[in-house]
């Protein structure tokens, strides 16, 4: 176990395969799984909803998965479920009890999990997300993958790892070979720098995070139009605006306007529409700014 909760591997004697980055870990894992002809299963919160093709549901206020609408999905010819919690771009996270409920599916059916969890640091409970490997053993077909992007805001130095059963070290250590060979050395040792003196800037940034992530909800809520969805991890807004534009035409009016970027949700997929993403990984007076201006330009009718 890594300073700061992180569970990097599941036995000393076989370490995390490291890669260039979260997404760089999905290049040698997604694919090996799933033989020709089979389907990967995805909850419709995360930032997979092109894979899942699934329905948003809402409750009180906040983004939810039913379990069934996951096992409904899932057909003879189903290999893996893919899971991000928490969730870019709603901000769910998943509970520990429905990873134990998905992970009983997922051996009774014979099915790999992979979970995307580059994010469980940024909770708003004064707690680490929940992990697969707190409720998995060391042969579960189960892959993690995790990255120094978020945690450390190490974006852009590519630097990452996937925890993977145990009997795999040989097969991910090919892998490795011949998708990343390996990280610069520079890199290596700001991981592992920040793994070994880094707890007190992720404690920075995530209370930077909650400061702003409060601003944003408070703020865009009194906008007429506007209904907001306060995430629960991550560091991500998922907001319904009702213009009567498209998501992608609204951005851009934005970015005209009020000189803010924010996402249109069609990004994450055709669900998406009426919403956008805005990122609140900025500091508390960004984020009382981008507000102001978001109000100016919402509140002016088109």
């Amino acid at each position: 176990m890594a300073p700061g909760g992180l569970a990097l591997g599941r036995d000393p004697r076989h370490p995390p395969c490291t890669c260039q980055g979260c997404l760089a870990a999905w290049t040698p894992t997604s694919p090996k799984p799933c033989p020709p002809g089979s389907t990967a299963s995805a909850p419709a919160r995360s930032a997979w909803w092109p894979i899942a093709g699934a329905t948003i549901r809402r409750s009180c206020g906040r983004f939810t998965l039913a379990l069934q609408d996951i096992l409904a999905a899932v057909t003879p010819q189903t290999r893996i479920l893919v899971v991000n919690s928490p969730s870019n771009p709603t901000g769910w996270v998943m509970p520990l009890a429905e990873m134990e409920a998905l992970r009983d599916v997922a051996r009774e059916r014979g099915l790999w999990i992979l979970s995307d969890e580059v994010y469980n640091h940024f909770t708003y409970g004064n707690a680490i997300a929940p992990s697969f490997l707190q409720v998995t053993t060391p042969t579960d077909r189960l892959i993690v993958t995790n990255t120094f992007s978020k945690n450390w805001a190490m974006t852009g130095w590519r630097a990452g790892w996937v925890t993977y059963p145990e009997g795999l070290a040989a097969t991910f250590s090919k892998l490795g070979q011949y998708n990343t060979t390996s990280i610069p050395t520079f890199i290596q040792h700001a991981a592992v720098a920040a793994l070994e003196q880094g707890d007190a800037f992720i404690r920075t940034m995530v209370g930077r995070c909650v400061e702003s992530r409060a601003i944003l909800v408070e703020g865009l809520s009194r906008i007429r139009g506007v209904t907001v969805f306060p995430p629960e991890g991550a560091f991500y807004l998922m907001v319904r605006v009702d213009t009567g534009e498209t998501s992608l035409d609204l951005a851009f009016r934005l970015l005209r306007e009020a000189k803010v970027g924010v996402a249109p949700g069609t990004a994450f997929g055709p669900q998406g529409e009426g919403f956008l993403r805005i990122c609140f990984a900025i500091s508390p007076e960004l984020a009382r700014e981008a507000v102001a201006r978001l109000a100016r330009v919402l509140s002016t009718p088109v």
